[in-house]
């Protein structure tokens, strides 16, 4: 780093988007598909029905039946009752008994009138694609999440540091001079920047908040020091958990929770009860508790306590109980978006697909500006050429092999073995072969190639969708299953875009056929 200090910020800028670019982009995509999870896990098993809405008292009577029936002696009972987005289906979790507080948990989605268990396909849905941004795969956990956290770290820095070098960047917001060139391509990493710039600070700097404990775990080792388990006691203050509940080993008579539900929707209002936690069911020593739906940025719930015995409230857990807890929940919330209307959700993932553009323009501009000093310079461009072969594989081939795991929840038998698994491992083949053909082809011919592919994969989703099940375009619009119809729309526009993209490309080598591959990158 010599020279000015913007002259090393560039140096700064230009060498942290690119030594960890392909994670950012991989969490970029995977994270931004996290902001449609829900959608995507009712798309990926079209088995389950439409439900009707019906009232939360009788969802929850439906929901007591069942687990009186078949888990009247666990630990715990949880109860989802249906109506809201984060709760199409009533869900019902359960832990067996086996030690005070602790057991394996079952989960089971039903029919809130009849009881039925709703079935589908075994598939990892939306929220594999969630996990994936933030955990990664074939990893333990901890090592994922360390490095995607090295990776957040270095797009802050890239931010920050973009910032400063670009001292015009937001009166070249309004320039954009299209074409092949290098200006071009700084033109539209300079929109793609500024417009969602906000969003791209926020949703960087609250990654690393609220996961901050595995980033420095020995903040919490040496604060409490003191502790048997330092985590453990860090979690029990941070969450205010009580200590553990015992039973009393009397059995007591079935619960009424309909003056509690007519308690908390007085309170909240109808349809806003997003969950009921049962400790002990069965016994004297039970406990009762509600949480409403979150309708803030702050990602926690009022929770109402009440006595199992008579009905009434015995008291309340307000939504914010400290300043850290606040600011931690306040973070979190921002992040994961929860809170959002259809509208502001499609802004998160028009901001998040905005993100994912930028760092790939920053990869090629990284290429295209290099490989011209070097032309300049009349040096050798083999590894610049790799580099650039290595961003086909990665921008490209990325969406291919996401668009291979919607394929494979259609395709693969529905009583294939370990078939969610197989799904996830769809993306990653598809993706390696990406890369051994980006590797054995120019840049300038995998670029519109990969394009294509990725045009075809996109728009075949849709009709794969229409031969394969009754849950297709079509029958989504005439039921206005608005939230279905709008997956398979998302896939057609995506395939519609690279395909103009592909022949864009295609169009520019052929005119250029001795053109320099970064002259056709774009």
């Amino acid at each position: 780093m010599k020279g000015t200090f913007r002259q090393s910020m560039d140096w700064l800028h230009g060498w942290s988007g690119l030594l960890l670019g392909g994670v950012l982009y991989f969490v970029f995509l995977t994270g931004t598909a996290g902001y449609a999870d829900l959608e995507l896990d009712r798309w990926m098993m079209p088995e389950r029905p439409n439900v009707a809405d019906v009232e939360t008292a009788i969802s929850v009577a439906t929901a007591q039946a069942y687990l009186s029936k078949y888990a009247a002696d666990a630990d715990s009972w949880f109860i989802n009752p249906p109506g809201q987005r984060e709760n199409p289906y009533l869900r019902v979790i359960w832990a067996d008994r086996t030690n005070p507080g602790t057991g394996s948990r079952h989960t089971k989605f039903l029919d809130p009138i009849t009881g039925e268990e709703l079935v589908g396909r075994d598939t990892g849905g939306g929220q594999f694609l969630y996990r994936l941004h933030y955990k990664l795969h074939y990893m333990p956990v901890i090592a994922g999440i360390i490095i995607v956290g090295v990776a957040t770290m270095f797009m802050l820095v890239s931010l920050v540091s973009g910032v400063i070098t670009h001292k015009r960047i937001f009166r070249d917001f309004f320039t954009f001079r299209p074409g092949a060139s290098q200006r071009a391509w700084l033109d539209a990493h300079n929109v793609l920047s500024v417009l969602t710039l906000p969003f791209q600070i926020m949703i960087t700097y609250s990654g690393l908040v609220f996961l901050a404990i595995y980033y420095m775990p020995l903040i919490v080792a040496g604060f409490y020091a003191g502790s048997d388990d330092p985590m453990q006691q860090y979690e029990s203050e941070q969450y205010q958990k009580s200590a553990p509940l015992e039973r009393s080993g009397t059995p007591v008579p079935p619960i009424d929770f309909t003056p509690m539900i007519t308690a908390a929707e007085s309170r909240w209002g109808e349809e806003t009860i997003r969950s009921i936690s049962i400790d002990f069911p069965g016994d004297t020593a039970r406990h009762i508790t509600f949480a409403h739906h979150i309708r803030a940025p702050v990602n926690s719930a009022e929770l109402l306590h009440f006595n199992a015995d008579t009905g009434r409230l015995t008291g309340t857990t307000p939504r914010v109980t400290n300043a850290a807890r606040g600011t931690f929940d306040g973070f979190l919330g921002l992040h994961e978006g929860l809170f959002a209307t259809p509208l502001v959700r499609w802004l998160y993932i028009l901001s998040g697909l905005a993100g994912a553009a930028m760092v790939s323009s920053g990869l090629i501009l990284w290429t295209v500006k290099r490989r011209q000093n070097r032309r300049r310079r009349d040096q050798p461009e083999r590894d610049i050429e790799i580099v650039d072969r290595l961003n086909v594989a990665i921008v490209c081939g990325l969406p291919v092999a996401l668009a291979a795991y919607f394929w494979a929840n259609r395709l693969i038998p529905t009583d294939f073995a370990e078939r969610a698994a197989w799904e996830g491992h769809a993306i990653f083949i598809v993706w390696g072969l990406m890369a051994i053909h980006a590797l054995n082809f120019p840049a300038k011919r995998g670029w519109y190639l990969q394009c294509g592919f990725a045009a075809f994969a996109f728009g075949s989703i849709p009709i794969i969708n229409l031969i394969s099940t009754n849950r297709h375009l079509i029958a989504s619009i005439s039921q206005q299953q608005w939230d279905l119809a709008a997956v398979d729309i998302t896939f057609i526009l995506f395939g519609f875009g690279f395909a103009a993209a592909s022949l864009q490309l295609r169009a520019r080598v052929n005119r250029r056929p001795i053109a320099a591959p970064c002259e056709v990158s774009g």
